[in-house]
């Protein structure tokens, strides 16, 4: 398995989950996410994991979640998602995609 695969794709769904063909859905069942749009891919794609994922699958996300967006170390998952040399803010961005995700499953 490639990880750096799957966390390109990972960063990849948080930032474009609603063009994905999710628009109608967000539009006829999410308007609330509106609000803030720059996290309403990733909120969107939280919300969509709690109708097809097993709880236990939910904990174990959630789980990585908590330990990821814990604020008391960097995060690996993070760095792991952007391009090897990207600036200070796309990973506070990123920080903030999975923080978002991570609210809705919470």
């Amino acid at each position: 398995m490639d990880l750096d695969a799957l966390t390109e794709d990972l960063y990849f769904l948080l930032r474009h989950y609603i063009d994905l063909g999710n628009q109608e859905h967000l539009e006829a069942n999410h308007v609330d996410l509106f609000e803030d749009i720059d996290t309403a891919h990733a909120r969107l794609l939280g919300r969509d994991l709690m109708g097809i994922c097993s709880s236990t699958t939910l904990s174990v996300v959630k789980s990585i979640l908590d330990r990821e967006t814990d604020n008391s170390t960097e995060s690996k998952l993070v760095r792991d998602m952007l391009p090897r040399h990207s600036e200070g803010d796309q990973y506070t961005f990123c920080l903030r995609l999975l923080t978002a995700m991570k609210a809705e499953i919470s």
